[in-house]
């Protein structure tokens, strides 16, 4: 019953960590960039993140403390070197997201105007391959259960 649960917990947590980013890379940041007018609209963008913040760690740590306790209960049919594969990709993202959240984030909103275009696109790029990584364990997931 605990390993269901886990396994339940770690799939709802995937669902709305990467429906969360399918909605901003594919419906707001698109939106939020074509009403800018050019300047770059990182008041928005930090509204935003400082909302959303909070729940993309709640889905990110639900994640990883999920997997862990299937990890621990073992039993899965699962091979071990598939399941040891899903958790590097998964700690991956988690450090992708992290690494956002320190490093490119604090850039895109302190960077001067002329700069800042660049550190975003970088950002959406890894935010994108995250988001395709994400769907694929999501995906894998979902067929393994």
């Amino acid at each position: 019953m605990f390993l269901k649960a886990a396994i339940y917990v770690h799939l709802v947590s995937l669902a709305l960590w990467f429906g969360g980013l399918f909605g901003y890379v594919a419906i707001v940041w698109p939106a939020i960039m074509s009403e800018a007018g050019g300047a770059f609209p990182r008041a928005i963008l930090a509204r935003i993140a400082m909302r959303t913040g909070p729940w993309i760690y709640l889905g990110m740590s639900a994640a990883v403390s999920s997997l862990a306790g299937v990890w621990l209960m073992g039993d899965l049919a699962v091979r071990t070197p598939w399941l040891a594969t899903y958790t590097v990709l998964l700690a991956a993202l988690v450090a992708n997201n992290v690494y956002g959240s320190v490093v490119a984030w604090p850039r895109i909103m302190l960077l001067p105007q002329r700069l800042v275009g660049r550190e975003w696109f970088r950002f959406r790029v890894r935010m994108i391959v995250s988001l395709v990584v994400g769907l694929i364990l999501y995906s894998v997931a979902i067929i393994t259960t």
